[in-house]
């Protein structure tokens, strides 16, 4: 597992590789497994977060001049874990990078290694 979010009464549970695909595994609060999400291309899936009725996670892409580094995007996706948007994090990261919501309007992207945050606008679905 590399993170976990709650969404109304259910529970999204990212896990890193899976036969080198993103999965989320989304189970209710009781305990119930409800369904596996598989997510085609997406080979590292970091950090997820939910807000605004919408899920949003870190989504590590190789860089074609450079396949063993990586530059992220957010995707945020439904409550059914379909892609309503994707948009890059400005600069290059590495693994080290998180998102979080702040209000109504705005995601919170931090890149620990380089030592920034970034405040990104964004608004309810």
């Amino acid at each position: 597992m590399t993170s976990m979010a709650v969404l109304g009464d259910e529970v999204y549970i990212a896990t890193k590789y899976a036969h080198n695909r993103g999965c989320i595994h989304v189970i209710s609060l009781e305990g119930e497994h409800r369904r596996k999400v598989q997510l085609d291309g997406w080979r590292v899936l970091g950090q997820l977060t939910a807000e605004h009725g919408q899920l949003y996670a870190m989504q590590a892409v190789e860089l074609a001049v450079d396949p063993v580094r990586f530059s992220y995007r957010v995707a945020v996706l439904s409550p059914q874990l379909e892609l309503v948007h994707a948009f890059e994090v400005p600069g290059v990261a590495d693994e080290h990078c998180s998102v979080a919501a702040r209000g109504d309007n705005e995601l919170i992207v931090t890149d620990y290694t380089a030592g920034k945050i970034h405040v990104l606008a964004c608004g309810a679905a």
